[in-house]
């Protein structure tokens, strides 16, 4: 569950890419980030017996006088909190993320994320929704490539 976690806070704090997707109503936060479903039901699994107190981790916090956040309710598992990935990664940091309808142009927070990244970046600022298959076509040939380049890489490793 961690792992996941890390990866979020990872791309959000250090990927030049998630300028991307900068919310305009707060420069400081990212908006509509396209997770694939993939990611977003592994996270679930990942976490769903850890807990947790707060269902948006944005607004869901009480501060102290010092700025300490503390839980407004008490702490439960993920599978009580989120009723499944989809909720789970569109509700925890808010509008930040939204699981894609595409298996291709969407992030899993892992490497072959360059390929998403590249269709993505070439796209205009137009919502993800808005794509033609013909870019989901090509996204996922240069995604079938990049998985057989890492296949042949990791058999001459052996």
């Amino acid at each position: 569950c961690e792992d996941f976690t890390k990866k979020i806070e990872c791309f959000y704090r250090c990927s030049p890419h998630a300028a991307r997707w900068i919310d305009p109503r707060y420069t400081a936060a990212i908006q509509s980030v396209p997770l694939c479903q993939s990611f977003c039901d592994d996270w679930y699994e990942a976490c769903k017996d850890d807990s947790i107190c707060a269902h948006n981790w944005l607004t869901d916090w009480e501060r102290d006088e010092s700025g300490e956040n503390h839980c407004k309710s008490k702490c439960v598992p993920y599978s009580e909190m989120y009723a499944n990935g989809t909720d789970m990664c569109q509700s925890m940091w808010g509008e930040s993320f939204k699981v894609s309808e595409s298996s291709c142009l969407c992030l899993q927070m892992n490497k072959k994320d360059m390929v998403a990244i590249k269709h993505l970046l070439s796209e205009s600022s137009e919502e993800s929704s808005s794509m033609s298959s013909s870019e989901e076509h090509a996204c996922q040939k240069k995604l079938l490539k990049f998985e057989a380049l890492q296949q042949e890489e990791g058999e001459e490793r052996r």
